[in-house]
């Protein structure tokens, strides 16, 4: 009775209603994305590839931040090409909700 366990119904629940984190600059975070490329073919078959990039927010505004790109990380084993391109065309403005932010131990 005295436990703190949550049905799942009601943890889901309070994770969507939860306050979020404060943004303040300086703030470290990792922001994902997917790349999708299409062959030449008509299969319709598409190259996906995660990529992972360390952030540092360096303005914030109303549901966006301005970052600064520390490190970039594709999931997979890519052409320098396809990694060259990736690491170009990432954002410097992107929404908080999609950066999962360290979390400082104090």
């Amino acid at each position: 009775m005295g436990s703190n366990n949550q049905t799942p119904f009601f943890g889901f629940f309070g994770k969507k209603t939860k306050s979020l984190k404060k943004i303040n600059v300086g703030d470290v975070g990792i922001y994902h994305d997917v790349l999708t490329y299409y062959n030449q073919n008509d299969t319709g078959d598409a190259v996906k590839h995660n990529i992972f990039t360390k952030v540092r927010v360096l303005e914030v505004y109303q549901d966006l931040v301005e970052v600064e790109i520390l490190h970039t990380e594709i999931s997979d084993t890519v052409d320098p090409c396809v990694a060259q391109l990736a690491k170009i065309n990432i954002s410097r403005y992107v929404s908080p909700k999609n950066v999962k932010w360290q979390i400082k131990q104090n």
